[in-house]
């Protein structure tokens, strides 16, 4: 109750405590699904990068993704990004 008061305070309106509400529905679902908050937070930090550099590199390839299997580096990265890590089992709950 004082976090709504703090907002709609600081802000002088209800748009304010609509996003603060957001938020903590966000977190709150993603303490149920159990999935970290530094993973949110390094994702949706280095998002611009990737979006950048996926668009420099499909300018390259003049938007063709199965120009890939042209750069062998880039291919035996792709393929070690899909492949499942070994040891490790999805968890369980």
């Amino acid at each position: 109750m004082l976090g709504i008061v703090g907002v709609s305070t600081a802000t002088g309106g209800i748009f304010g405590v609509g996003v603060m509400l957001a938020f903590a529905g966000v977190g709150y679902l993603m303490t149920i699904f159990r999935y970290s908050v530094v993973t949110l937070i390094i994702a949706f930090s280095l998002s611009a990068r990737f979006e950048a550099s996926l668009s420099q590199g499909l300018a390259l390839m003049n938007g063709d993704l199965t120009r890939v299997n042209d750069y062998p580096i880039a291919f035996i990265l792709l393929l070690r990004k899909l492949a499942p890590p070994a040891g490790l089992e999805p968890a369980t709950r």
